[in-house]
């Protein structure tokens, strides 16, 4: 099933991801770096993975995001937030990508 919805702060996001057991949340462009922050600190220890399309916002503490290098792309993932969302990526995943965090 896949829903939208407008990002009003963290804890209400967090607790619409817990009451509906999201398993994947894909961030648009267009969240500031204290955003970011502030919703990566509420995401610990919820099991939900991240997934954005802009390679600043992995450093910003997004799980997963994508990149082009060299006209590539690119799996970028913050390996220290994936653990504090209990989210596990196999060892033949992280051969893929590019760990940022």
């Amino acid at each position: 099933e896949v829903t939208s919805l407008g990002y009003s702060d963290a804890t209400d996001l967090v607790k619409h991801i817990k009451s509906k057991h999201i398993a994947v949340v894909y961030l648009a462009p267009g969240f500031s770096g204290v955003e970011l922050g502030t919703l990566a600190k509420a995401l610990e220890g919820v099991s939900v993975l991240t997934v954005c399309s802009v390679p600043t916002q992995v450093a910003g503490g997004v799980v997963l995001g994508f990149d082009l290098v060299g006209g590539k792309p690119k799996l970028l993932v913050h390996l220290k937030q994936a653990k504090k969302q209990d989210v596990e990526l196999s060892s033949k995943v992280l051969k893929l990508v590019k760990v940022v965090g």
